[in-house]
């Protein structure tokens, strides 16, 4: 298999990546082990250079820092897992307090359950549209309409982390050249 075939074989898998729907996130309270496993699975075929997303250490941390709310009883809800999936995909691209002031933004003006969904709506579109062409696809057209300068900063963001795999996927085969 020639490098390029690699290459659209592993883009035409992350054109299947969906990140989950609100609805989809466990509804019930889990443990911190289970809050690992939820987000590693959920990231699974992403590239990530051996590097460790999410662990116990980050997670408590995050608590302290007031990134995610306490835990009740050690146990994290829907919303601990949403924006623990958040944080792990753009600590990948900004700093943790521009993530936190980012997530606080977006739950005011939308609330946890909307921001999510607006997070996770405007990446899947990101990934296709950044993804779709290398794939022998047609691009998704969609046009940004007029709208808040949030939607914008997330779009923006979602652009940015689909380019971002993309130059993973690219830096893993050893670039296009071969």
């Amino acid at each position: 298999m020639t490098d390029m075939n690699k290459l659209t074989d592993d883009i035409s898998i992350i054109l299947d990546f969906n990140l989950p729907k609100w609805e989809d996130l466990p509804d019930f309270e889990i443990y911190i082990n289970q809050v690992i496993t939820i987000v590693d699975n959920i990231f699974s075929m992403i590239p990530d250079d051996g590097e460790v997303r999410l662990t116990k250490s980050m997670i408590n941390n995050y608590v302290k820092w007031g990134f995610i709310p306490k835990p009740i009883k050690r146990k994290y809800a829907r919303e601990h897992v949403a924006k623990l999936i958040v944080i792990t995909l753009l600590k990948q691209i900004l700093t943790i307090n521009q993530i936190k002031k980012g997530i606080d933004l977006q739950v005011a003006s939308y609330g946890v359950s909307g921001a999510y969904e607006v997070f996770r709506e405007n990446f899947q579109i990101a990934i296709k549209q950044v993804y779709s062409n290398w794939a022998g696809k047609d691009s998704i057209k969609t046009e940004i309409p007029l709208s808040p300068k949030e939607l914008i900063a997330i779009r923006a963001i979602g652009n940015a982390l689909a380019l971002r795999i993309l130059t993973e996927l690219i830096l893993k085969e050893d670039g296009l050249g071969k």
